[in-house]
């Protein structure tokens, strides 16, 4: 987990200062040359500098270790940071499309430079660099703050793919298809958006454990001897993993000592999980039961 927090607080660092650059760029280069198209990814790139600042602080507090406050750790600042960046993309999708819509309705035209193309064509290859590297860490640490700092950086893309398509239709008397292109684009950050939020929230409205998960971990319990069935499994999300609660049957003639031990064993085997906190055991003796598969509540 200290792993995890710490690859987040990379990310961001080196997100906050490549956004910093193109913030830089975009906005001298959009206000020198009137492209609405360019300034408006300069915004974007500026809501960018903030989800970078979001992901660092997120991290960092996330990171913390438990204390008597909260001894499961601080892990659930990860989830209210990326419901931030949730709520600053699609915040950015309804601020591209306020730009085009108005582009479209004043027929807004800009000076065409080889320096519009250079910078969103640079800002591509940047956005797709920290992309491939974001991603790629989010799904090792399986973080969804480092993911949603990935999505960021995928929209990126788009928008500035979008950008310089309207330039170049624009040199060609297409007047109207940056404002279209920008429409398109405002649509899919609010989408983004709202699909991240609603992660996050989930999360913290203590949504249950990915059901694969919760599969393999039966397949473990099973396996363990003298485990005749599983009577249920529920998970509890604390900080940024799980506690797990399992309730088993076991032959009735067993002594105590005999269930303690299969009880630590269960224990043993699910903390070996990166994605648990905490497992806790209750002992059932064999009773006639429902089918595992129907009956077994998760």
């Amino acid at each position: 987990m200290e792993k995890r927090y710490q690859a987040g607080q990379k990310i961001a660092a080196i997100g906050m200062l490549a956004n910093f650059c193109l913030l830089l760029a975009k906005l001298t280069v959009g206000f020198l040359f009137k492209s609405q198209g360019m300034i408006a990814d300069g915004f974007n790139s500026l809501g960018d500098v903030l989800a970078s600042f979001i992901t660092l602080v997120g991290s960092r507090v996330a990171g913390k270790p438990a204390d008597g406050d909260h001894p499961f750790g601080h892990g659930k600042a990860e989830y209210l940071a990326s419901a931030a960046i949730g709520l600053l993309i699609f915040g950015v999708g309804g601020y591209v499309a306020t730009g085009a819509v108005e582009s479209l309705i004043s027929k807004h035209g800009f000076f065409y430079s080889p320096l519009l193309p250079v910078v969103a064509v640079v800002t591509i290859a940047v956005k797709g660099t920290l992309f491939f590297i974001t991603n790629k860490m989010g799904k090792e640490y399986n973080s969804l703050l480092i993911l949603a700092n990935a999505e960021d950086h995928r929209n990126d893309m788009f928008v500035s793919a979008g950008m310089l398509i309207g330039v170049f239709g624009g040199l060609v008397g297409l007047w109207w298809l940056d404002g279209v292109v920008g429409l398109l684009i405002s649509v899919w950050l609010m989408f983004t958006g709202f699909k991240l939020l609603r992660a996050s929230l989930l999360v913290l409205m203590d949504t249950i454990l990915d059901p694969k998960v919760v599969d393999h971990l039966r397949e473990h319990i099973l396996s363990i001897p003298n485990v005749l069935h599983i009577d249920s499994i529920r998970s509890k999300p604390v900080g940024a993993r799980y506690i797990i609660i399992v309730k088993v049957s076991v032959p009735g003639a067993l002594s105590v000592l005999e269930g303690h031990t299969i009880a630590g064993t269960i224990r043993a085997q699910l903390l070996d999980h990166r994605e648990i906190a905490d497992v806790v055991v209750h002992i059932n003796p064999d009773t006639p039961h429902e089918d595992p598969q129907k009956g077994c509540s998760v």
